[in-house]
């Protein structure tokens, strides 16, 4: 199986225990994976683990330790040492995974084997990706929507070489330039996927308990990670944050056994220390004031996503009376800012097939988009009252925006970005369709989804069951500053940076 720079084995329970499948665990090449053996080893020892990590040990993969054995049609005499991880396909449909590399900076000079030189060119590229920004970036996603997997082709289709080393290449520049709030819209972008039946969740109801759960779980990750009062040094160290993709669940599944299915780990240790209070007592002060240096830069990368996940959530799942919609039609450029093509804002009500005139920012027609727009409530949603079915048919006659080398004439490779405002309780947010490459005239039809809550305050309830607390006597959530402060807040005070940052953010 393909796994990173690592193989990894497919393995099979004999005798599965606690309920668990026979593919429960995965092997990792021990050969490609010896520097995170003393890691994984030191998170075994429970006393260890525990007096350095504390509750971030819950974050961690199920570790059952080294395992030799011989790979399924190889030669006899032939054996394989692997790491026995927990398998996250496991269970899974189609998973849907990111890989999240945590911190500013990926890499320390001559710190478990980076040369200088390495380290060097590696901090220079973390200037260029949304480590700089955000304090983390994407490495990776498997199981991919739609609309991202078509900005991948288009990238792809950019290059002369197509092997697939390139396509790797234009893929991760891709990834790594993503904000975390685009992240997670694509984490949650399933317009294009599992069918809904009378049988099964609906697509919203679905993502709205995925992502309450995921919002909940990176709150107890960040509470955790301040909690831990040992600073630990975590190089390129990584987060991973999923669910299935491939089905969406019979109605006769409960809240509980779907919030169960949702993947909030973190993982990658071959740079990374395990500190504890004895281990601390033999590092100098230099060496002390660098772990806590990383360690704040750790954490602040985990509160920053843990931010921007309450933000997504609150204004997708909260809002309880939606007012308008806009349609804003981009051109996407892969090595720059995508360009605005037209646009039009309307009211969200329940409106047959139209074809809509659109805008260019001069005033200018800037053709037209085809669409329509139903409401559909929701069944056995406690948290969701409806969906707000926007269903995006084709574009005529849009503005020419990039010179085609291929068509040798004008062109653009258009998509649509469907957003949703409330005037009212300033909620915002967006969703894109698919990039259509050199054409005009492109043909979507894909339907996008404006989810209606039932209540405005479910995002409240999630932190306050990760463990923020409202009393000023006991602050549950820390904020890591730009300037390396630490600056503890409420619950209400996390609520209220949330709705006070939505409609200039948005």
């Amino acid at each position: 199986m393909s796994g990173g720079t690592a193989p990894f084995f497919s393995l099979k329970l004999l005798n599965p225990e606690d309920g668990n499948n026979p593919t429960y665990y995965i092997g990792k090449d021990l050969s490609r994976a010896t520097d995170e053996v003393n890691f994984y080893e030191q998170v075994k020892n429970s006393s260890v683990s525990r007096d350095a990590l504390g509750g971030l040990c819950d974050f961690l993969f199920p570790y059952l330790g080294i395992l030799k054995t011989k790979e399924e049609g190889a030669a006899a005499d032939e054996e394989v040492d692997l790491l026995v991880l927990q398998n996250l396909h496991d269970g899974k449909e189609k998973l849907r995974l990111i890989d999240i590399k945590v911190g500013e900076k990926t890499a320390s000079a001559n710190w478990q084997g980076k040369s200088r030189l390495r380290a060097f060119k590696q901090r220079m590229f973390d200037q260029i990706t949304n480590s700089r920004v955000e304090g983390y970036r994407l490495e990776g996603f498997d199981g991919s929507p739609a609309a991202l997997n078509s900005m991948e082709t288009f990238m792809e289709s950019m290059s002369e070489d197509k092997s697939s080393k390139t396509s790797k290449k234009s893929r991760r520049l891709l990834y790594q330039s993503l904000t975390g709030d685009q992240i997670l819209q694509h984490l949650l972008d399933l317009h294009i996927g599992p069918e809904e039946t009378s049988e099964t969740y609906g697509v919203d109801e679905y993502l709205e308990i995925i992502m309450h759960e995921i919002l909940q779980l990176l709150a107890k990750l960040s509470i955790s990670c301040h909690r831990v009062k040992v600073p630990q040094k975590w190089i390129g160290s990584s987060l991973a944050i999923g669910f299935d993709s491939g089905a969406l669940p019979l109605r006769s599944k409960t809240e509980d056994e779907i919030r169960k299915t949702a993947i909030v780990k973190i993982f990658d240790w071959g740079r990374s220390e395990l500190n504890n209070t004895i281990t601390m007592q033999e590092l100098s002060d230099a060496e002390i004031a660098d772990r806590k240096r990383f360690w704040d830069d750790y954490r602040h990368g985990i509160n920053t996503i843990s931010w921007i996940a309450s933000k997504k959530y609150f204004n997708r799942f909260c809002c309880e009376q939606w007012d308008t919609v806009t349609f804003t039609i981009y051109d996407f450029d892969a090595l720059s800012k995508d360009d605005f093509m037209c646009e039009k804002t309307i009211a969200l009500k329940d409106t047959r097939r139209t074809e809509l005139a659109l805008s260019r920012k001069n005033g200018k027609d800037g053709g037209s988009l085809s669409f329509s727009i139903e409401w559909n409530p929701a069944l056995e949603c406690a948290r969701l009252r409806g969906s707000w079915k926007v269903h995006i048919y084709e574009g005529k006659n849009l503005p020419n925006k990039d010179v085609s080398l291929v068509k040798n004439g004008a062109t653009s490779d258009p998509y649509v970005m469907v957003k949703a405002k409330s005037n009212n309780q300033k909620f915002s947010f967006d969703q894109m369709t698919s990039v259509i490459q050199e054409n005009t005239n492109p043909v979507w039809n894909e339907t996008l989804s404006i989810p209606t809550a039932a209540s405005s305050d479910h995002c409240e309830i999630a932190l306050e069951c990760a463990g923020l607390d409202r009393s000023t006597s006991k602050k549950g959530l820390y904020m890591c500053q730009y300037n390396g402060t630490i600056a503890s807040e409420t619950l209400d005070e996390w609520v209220t940076r949330i709705k006070s940052s939505t409609m200039q953010e948005g």
